[in-house]
């Protein structure tokens, strides 16, 4: 008999068996709860601090124009214009962004620009920690938000919250209940009846263990007994209706996962998906408009995916900080402070610009550098959860946030 491992990884309560070629043979289980199936939260994070003023461009802006050289920026009459000014400053997306250009003239994509840590940080670990934690600088806070979220929600389905990841993201930490599920088609067990009890009396004499072992064999008998034969079957050839050049595979193969959830009514809450490489401090002419093609391309082939269910889904799209006004002598941007959120769905209120947009000039810049924080990351944040979730306690799940005002991105 071939022996395989099996692994369950709890860290964050997280428990995943996999093989990738072999299913479970059961029937489902009787005491399977219904899924909640109501609104699903995707947020999509560009990790590495992504520019924003690259890649939705303040073209009319003197101070822009003069900052920067011609590799890294948009003049006018480059890339996809936005029709209406947003407070006397003309905005024209990167010309790699022709499917996000398409979905905001379409009205189903907004932007809100000029967001982040109000008190930010310039570093990768600490932002994104203080982002994952629902925090700023000097807040104590050890639980994901999004763990915060779910724990307050109380959700009975068994995948409330999904990292599309090898890992589990750390916006889920403290929350018992969360999967990290890198593709639906292996998110299986062995071929055989015994399997689940095996796994079972392996850790029968270990409570938290024990708990997760259980949680996980039931969590994946749902979901393969919900899985339909087509859809395993383009799980398994691959992407289909996704944009397959290297540019794109791996954020397509992604939220193909996210769709797959969307579409069998799985009872996520909040699905966490993360977007690589946007540390640009070199070479940024040859690197940006790839990650901006994968970026526009998937996100338009997904949400062409979802199309039948776009009125039960919001994504947000953000990164920890924006770059630099200024290039640097290797050919990119370094770390700066405001940035760009982009929200999508049939509830965003799209076509349009939302926050105040506080200009280049060197006086309203940040520390003189930077493009300023007028929006905090947590208000926005806070009108996904309060209007397209119905949950109007957002102050409870970010520690010492008081500014919640309605952005009107959400309709």
């Amino acid at each position: 008999m071939e022996r395989r491992r099996f692994l369950i990884g709890c860290g964050a309560g997280a428990a995943l068996f996999a093989s990738s070629k072999w299913r479970m043979m059961a029937s489902p289980l009787s005491n399977l709860l219904p899924a909640d199936n109501d609104h699903t939260f995707v947020l999509l994070f560009l990790r590495g601090g992504c520019d924003g003023l690259q890649l939705l461009a303040p073209i009319s802006d003197e101070h822009y124009q003069d900052a920067r050289p011609k590799s890294l920026k948009l003049s006018d009459g480059q890339g996809y214009r936005i029709d209406q000014e947003y407070q006397h400053t003309g905005f024209s997306f990167h010309p790699e962004a022709s499917a996000l250009k398409e979905l905001y003239d379409n009205q189903d994509l907004a932007v809100i620009h000029a967001c982040g840590l109000t008190n930010g940080t310039r570093s990768h670990f600490d932002a994104m920690h203080l982002i994952e934690r629902g925090i700023e600088k000097n807040t104590s806070g050890h639980e994901g938000w999004m763990a915060r979220y779910l724990k307050a929600i109380d959700s009975k389905s068994y995948i409330p919250g999904v990292s599309v990841s090898a890992n589990l993201a750390d916006s889920f930490t403290g929350y018992g209940k969360a999967s990290s599920i890198n593709n639906l088609a292996d998110y299986n067990l062995m071929e055989g009846l015994r399997v689940p009890q095996l796994i079972k009396q392996m850790y029968s004499g270990d409570p938290i263990m024990g708990s997760a072992a259980e949680q996980t064999l039931e969590t994946i008998q749902y979901l393969q007994t919900n899985l339909t034969d087509g859809q395993r079957a383009d799980l398994e050839r691959g992407i289909q209706g996704y944009p397959t050049d290297w540019s794109s595979r791996e954020l397509s193969r992604s939220l193909q996962t996210v769709a797959q959830l969307i579409k069998m009514d799985a009872g996520a809450k909040i699905i966490n998906v993360d977007y690589g490489g946007w540390d640009t401090h070199e070479r940024q002419a040859n690197v940006f408009p790839n990650l901006v093609k994968g970026l526009s391309e998937s996100l338009g082939a997904f949400y062409n995916d979802i199309s039948a269910k776009k009125d039960k889904v919001t994504v947000l799209v953000m990164s920890e900080f924006g770059r630099r006004l200024r290039s640097n002598k290797s050919g990119g941007t370094d770390h700066g402070h405001g940035n760009f959120m982009m929200a999508l769905g049939g509830k965003v209120n799209g076509g349009k610009m939302f926050g105040e947009w506080p200009g280049l000039h060197p006086k309203t810049l940040d520390r003189g550098v930077d493009l300023a924080v007028t929006t905090d990351y947590r208000n926005v944040l806070s009108n996904i959860l309060r209007n397209s979730m119905q949950f109007n306690n957002s102050s409870s799940i970010f520690p010492g946030f008081e500014g919640y005002s309605d952005l009107g991105f959400i309709q």
